[in-house]
Parts: C-alpha cells; structure tokens; sequence
C-alpha cells in the first residue's frame, strides 16, 4: 500500500487540497500497487473491546486454498467505549493507517529540503475498498465482489481507495502556521509499519504547497517538485537579486518587445514571460503585479507610476539588459520554473466573479415559500420546497423513486430549494458546510441522502439510478457579443463512481444551453467522477465557477438545464447565485479603425491580439489610454500645506500671504483630494499585440475610446480582446465591427450602440 501521486491532473491524489478556515483538507488514494490483492480481516476477541487485525498474504493465486494471516495489531469493536467517536459504522477500524502533516521546508545551500512538522494528523481507516482504478500500468478489473466489511475489507492489485478532500479523515487544523513560508503536505502509509509489502519504500509521499494558494501545488518540468531540488526564485525577481522592485519593473518593460523564440524556461522567466506560454501577454503584467504587492504589500504597484523613468531611460536600460543578455544572470538552473507553479490559479475557486461586464439575468433563489421537512428527521417549518422560481421548471421523471411513496426521502427526489443550514445538518454534513459560496436558499441534488430511506440505488431490489434536472426561463441575450455570454455560479460538488447496483454509476453534472427557444440543447459544461476521464471532477465543496457559454451569433436568447445524472448513493450537487452576463466588450469601427471599450468597472489592464497582424500599434499608441493620461487626477495645486486634501488650512495660508498660488485656485478646487498617483501605460505595441496595464488600482469608465487599433484599410477582422481584474482573474471580452464593412445583426448591437449600463453586484438578488 502507498499514497498514489500522480502529475497527471485527471487523477485525484494529494495534490487536490483545499482551505476551510483554518483547516486543510486533502484528497488522496491509497493504492495497492503490489503482485496481489490486500486484504485485511477481523480475528478473535483479545479483549471485552478490542479483537486482532490479520492480514491475509495468499500464496500463489487470490482467494486460494494457500495464504497465511500474519497478525497487524489490534482494531476496536464497534459501539464499545473505546471505539472511535463517531462510532457509527459497524465496520473494520484499522487505527494509524496513514498520517498527514504540514512540513517546513527550509532552503540549505539553495536546495529544498524537508523540515519539522508543523501540523499533523494521524488517520483511522474503516473502510477499504477498491473504488478507483485501474490505475496506470493496470487493466484489470476489480479480482473480487463487494465484502462484507465487519469481516474483511480488500483492495485489488492496480486498485485504489479514493477519499476526498474535506472528508472524514482528510482534515488538519493549521491552526497558528504562518502564512507565507512554503511547506510539505506530506502522507505516510502504515507509519507503524505494521502492514507487510513487497516494498517498504515508497510509503511516503509529499506535495510543496503555498498556503496562499488553495489547490495549487508548485511543480516543474511537468513533474512535482521533491526535497533536494534547487530552490525557487522569488517570483517577480527578473533582475535575480533576491528582491522584487522597481528594477524588476523596468527590466519587464524593457524586454517586452524581445524575442522569445527558443529560449530555455529560465531565460523565459528573466525575459518577463512569467507564465512560460512563450509570448509576452498581459497575464505576465498581472502576474508581475501580485509578485510586486506580495514581495511589498499590498498596493505597493500602484506607487510605481512616480518612479518609472521616462522612456529615454527605459531604452537605456532596454539596451544594457540586451548587451547583458541573461547569461550573465545568476545562475537559477532548473528551480527558476518554480515560478509558474506559484502563478495563475486555473479554475475560479472562490469569491464573487467582479464586475466588469453587464448582468443579463440573476437568480439566487431567495423569496421562495419553504416547507416543513417531511422525512428528515430534522425538524424545521421552513425547510425546503420542489417549487422553482417563477419561469423555472424541474423534471423529476428520472429519479426511479417519484412513484414509490414508501422508498426514498422525499426531500431530495430530483432537485429541491433548500434552506442551507438545515440541508448540511439533516444530512450529517460530511461537507457540505463548507458550501460558503451559498447563501439562504440553495438549489440542491443530493442522491446521497435520498438513497437513506429504502435504499432504491444501492440495495435490492435495484430501482435505478437518479436522473434530475432543473431549467432556466428563458434568457435575453441582447447586450452580449457573439461568444462573449458568461454563465457563472457558485457551486458544492462531491464525486463518487462505480460502486450501485450493477456499478455503472459515475455520478454526473452537465449544464446544458439552447439557442433555439429548447428545441436543441448541448453541453457547456460536463463533469463525471470515474477516475481518468476527461470529465473528470474531484471534490470541490466550495467553489465559483465560470463557464463560456460560447453563444452563436444571431442568438438571441438563451435556456440553461442543469442535470444530476447518473447517480446511486453517490453525494451531491448544489448551486447558487446563478449569473449570465456579457463582458466588457471592444468596439471595432470598420470605416476609422477605432476601438471603445464599453462597460470596464474595476479592470486593470487589457490586451488585444491579431494573429495575422491587422493592428495599427503606432497609432494606437498615440491615442490609447495612456497617451491620454486617462485615470490620472487633477493635480490639486491649492493643496498649500501638501496634507493631501484642499481645505480651509489651505485658505488660511493664502490669506496669510504663505501660499505661492491665488484665490481663484483655491477656490475651484476646494474639497478635493490628492489620491495615489494613477496612470494606464503601454507595454507593448506591436501589429499582433497590443497592450496596457493600469498601475494604481482599478480603472471604471462606461465607454472610452482607445484610439486607432484596427488596420481597417486592409486588415483581417481577427481581434481577440482580454481584460484583467484586481482579483487576478482574466476574462475574454466580446469583439464586434460596426460599420460599412461588417454589420452584426441588432441583437448583436443593441448594447454597443447605446452608453453601456453598468449592474451593480449583489451579493444575494432577491425575487
């Protein structure tokens, strides 16, 4: 037996963790990987609570007349006192099966190595069995039948046992680590040693992980990085100084436009391609950006703007960083990789999704009539309710139980509106809870509990597995580009596969959307839980999720289905504060070439791209937002006293003959505030890359012109726009041409032709 770890990201192992508070929570597999099957069985009694642990070793074939059991310990009786608490599951309790621990990892020499522990938990297994695989090498099918495991529990060669982060046994508090400092979540199978091998060596397993980071794991080369590797960088440290600052800064600027074709990872990095795609973006801006405000706090970027040079003095220094080249750099070797893993989280984990974009349509589920519960034990009179929203539906029809009144619970037949607290409470929680995304009222699938009462998917008679969904009314696109409408929601999720009725269960999400009023749905989004599937999808309890809805043109609305399929006695699925809107968009003016955004609230720099090279860069760099100076301040010169604010201490010193200006410009700008020095600045001008990055802050405007970007004389309608928000995420933007030379149909134009509207963001939208 050992901690399976693989780089492969279909397959749930250690690497899958997540934050709850101050709790880690972790995935993981416990694999038999060995010449045969693992078993473990219940001896005789040795005591009024206890009895002896076997392991059977079978000599030759599985399930031979030959083995031998060789005594592993002793495990508790359940329901006696010294059973583990809760003792609810009349099964084998293998205690001190696996430990967990958060592990420094210092730096000696310029080398990782593995610390102290910082936190630790040690693991009651008491429930083995071969529910994931076969794993890669393996092809064979599980070599036995569900035991019965107060007697025996058993994992097949080539098999694994999956537990999910944030469940029973996969939680440690971290109560007091420091954030910051890099460590090792780290598992040990059999600490004690007790269970007998072919190999004893490869029992311990170790991730390197950032607390800052939920659900990332640093890694390079495609591999995980290991005790005795080379040390990471700083990340954002061009100038390989051991610091993050305004030289880092500069140096990004001035390699902007260099050549990265061929280059190692490393020099990819000094040459301020931070996330190692092979090409200068604005994703590196952004990166730069949070390596900046972590290395020196937070807003320290924004305070750069005074103390960027001219661009004299960039082209200077873009010429000494090119005669010095990056040979003369210290020599990072392979740890300089390190820093893409410490980079872009993929998948939207949590928070809201910001607001820079136009909100379409919202529902959160609130305003609806909840009933008392009627076969969870839990009482509440307002607990849940079948009836959607106004203009929703639900289709049960799949779930096998809808006509048995007898068989299971009532509450969860298909999709239900649930008051939150109560669902994770009648349902023992086992992580749903951690659902903080969701507020009030949750649309909740929860076959897990539906399968309590009668047991209709993982008992006999086998009645089916459960098949729910629920749909949207439907929803006007009018103000969103084509490819440009955004779904996103927040979302608790947990996997389970193959192991009802006839196991070929792989509990399943899948968001549908129509563009033809519902005649004709397909996916937008489709999760399974069988492992290595490329559907595949591991716990995620607490998470926000973003889907491009791809929306054709001339589309004019859209219907959303969300499906539960193909469950048994699996967990759940559950949703909230369902959102579609259109982002901020770029306007094309086929007959000048000039480019709008419209609807920008909260962004910090955009790109445009042009992969046959149709944008105009020496006029957009003339007219964009920072050849404007937009988002500069006014300077307040009645600011006498240099307080940062002009007010009546100001008038007293004009008055008093200490002030070098006059009345008048006191007056006109009496009230106002000398704020942090503000300014968008070109990055890059080139005719297939455009773009500029805000440095203080965020930048909201309704509508603004960025000047000439399009070569509308001969070039190709090709442009691709991205903008980036505070929070680090990037979103794609919507592109659409006006004019003589391409006219999208009115839905298309309905928003662009008229000043934008900006939605406010609201935590929970009330019906």
């Amino acid at each position: 037996m050992f901690p399976f770890l693989s780089e492969d990201s279909n397959l749930p192992s250690l690497r899958y963790w997540i934050l709850s508070g101050n709790s880690i929570g972790y995935s993981t597999l416990f694999a038999n990987q060995g010449d045969g099957l693992f078993e473990i069985r219940r001896g005789d009694a040795i005591s009024a609570d206890r009895y002896e642990l076997l392991q059977r070793v079978y000599v030759g074939s599985d399930f031979g007349a030959n083995y031998v059991d060789i005594p592993i310990g002793s495990a508790p009786i359940p329901g006696t006192p010294g059973a583990p608490v809760p003792n609810d599951i009349n099964a084998i309790w293998f205690e001190d099966f696996t430990h967990f621990s958060l592990r420094a990892a210092p730096v000696v020499d310029g080398v990782l190595t593995l610390g102290e522990e910082v936190a630790g938990v040690t693991k009651t297994s008491w429930r083995l069995s071969a529910n994931q695989g076969p794993l890669p090498g393996f092809d064979s099918p599980p070599n036995y039948t569900s035991p019965d495991q107060r007697v025996q529990q058993r994992i097949s060669a080539g098999w694994a046992d999956l537990y999910g982060a944030g469940s029973r046994g996969q939680v440690m508090d971290i109560t007091g680590v420091p954030v910051g400092p890099l460590y090792w979540l780290q598992q040990t199978v059999d600490p004690a040693n007790r269970i007998h091998e072919s190999d004893e060596t490869n029992n311990v397993a170790q991730v390197l992980i950032d607390l800052r980071k939920p659900g990332e794991v640093v890694m390079y080369d495609g591999r995980f990085v290991q005790p005795g590797d080379a040390a990471p960088p700083t990340p954002g440290d061009l100038t390989a100084d051991g610091v993050v600052d305004l030289d880092d800064w500069l140096a990004f600027k001035a390699s902007s436009g260099a050549s990265l074709d061929g280059l190692s990872e490393r020099d990819l990095l000094a040459l301020g391609d931070l996330n190692l795609d092979g090409r200068h973006s604005l994703s590196d801006a952004r990166l730069f950006r949070e390596y900046y405000d972590a290395a020196n706090g937070t807003g320290a970027f924004a305070s750069l703007t005074s103390s960027v040079p001219e661009p004299t003095s960039l082209l200077l220094i873009g010429v000494a960083l090119t005669a010095i080249g990056v040979t003369n750099r210290r020599q990072l070797g392979k740890a300089v990789a390190f820093a893409v893993a410490l980079t872009a989280f993929g998948a939207i984990s949590s928070g809201r999704v910001a607001s820079a974009r136009v909100l379409l349509f919202e529902e959160g589920f609130e305003g609806l009539a909840l009933g008392p519960n009627l076969n969870e034990s839990l009482s509440n009179p307002h607990a849940w309710t079948q009836s959607p929203p106004a203009g929703w539906s639900v289709d049960d029809s799949g779930v096998p139980t809808i006509n048995l009144p007898s068989v299971g619970v009532k509450e969860w037949e298909g999709w239900s509106f649930a008051d939150k607290v109560w669902w994770s409470n009648a349902a023992q929680n086992q992580g749903r809870s951690e659902f903080t995304l969701g507020q009030g009222t949750v649309a909740v699938a929860d076959p897990d509990e539906w399968d309590d009462r009668g047991a209709p998917a993982s008992g006999s008679p086998f009645r089916g597995y459960y098949n729910a969904w629920m749909q949207t009314p439907e929803i006007d696109l009018g103000s969103a580009a084509p490819g440009s409408a955004k779904l996103t929601f927040a979302s608790s999720w947990r996997d389970e596969c193959c192991d009802d009725g006839p196991q070929t269960n792989s509990q399943t999400a899948v968001v549908r959307a129509s563009y033809d009023g519902g005649v004709t749905f397909g996916d937008a989004l489709r999760w399974n839980s069988t492992l290595g599937s490329e559907f595949f999808k591991d716990d995620a309890t607490n998470e926000q999720v973003l889907v491009n809805l791809d929306n054709p043109a001339n589309a004019p609305s859209v219907i959303l289905q969300f499906g539960l399929l193909n469950a048994g006695n699996d967990w759940w699925w559950a949703v909230d504060n369902i959102e579609v809107y259109a982002p901020t968009t770029l306007v094309i003016d086929n007959a000048t070439g000039v480019g709008t955004l419209i609807g920008a609230d909260g962004i910090t720099g955009y790109e445009i791209t042009s992969s046959s090279g149709s944008l105009d860069p020496d006029s957009w760099r003339s007219e964009n937002l920072d050849a404007r100076n937009f988002g500069s301040p006014t300077l307040a010169t009645a600011d006498y006293n240099n307080d940062g604010h002009v007010d009546a201490a100001d008038y007293t010193l004009w008055r008093d003959g200490k002030a070098t200006g006059g009345y008048s410009d006191w007056a006109s700008q009496y009230g106002a505030s000398v704020g942090l020095s503000q300014s968008w600045e070109t990055v890059i001008a080139e005719d297939s890359l455009l773009y500029e990055f805000f440095l203080g802050g965020e930048s909201t405007f309704e509508s603004e012109s960025i000047g000439k970007v399009y070569d509308h004389s001969g070039g190709v309608p090709d442009l691709r726009f991205t903008y980036a928000l505070a929070n680090g995420q990037e979103i794609q933007g919507g592109v659409v041409y006006v004019g003589a030379l391409s006219v999208p149909e009115p839905s298309a134009m309905t928003l662009l032709l008229a000043p934008a509207v900006l939605s406010s963001v609201r935590r929970k939208p009330t019906r």
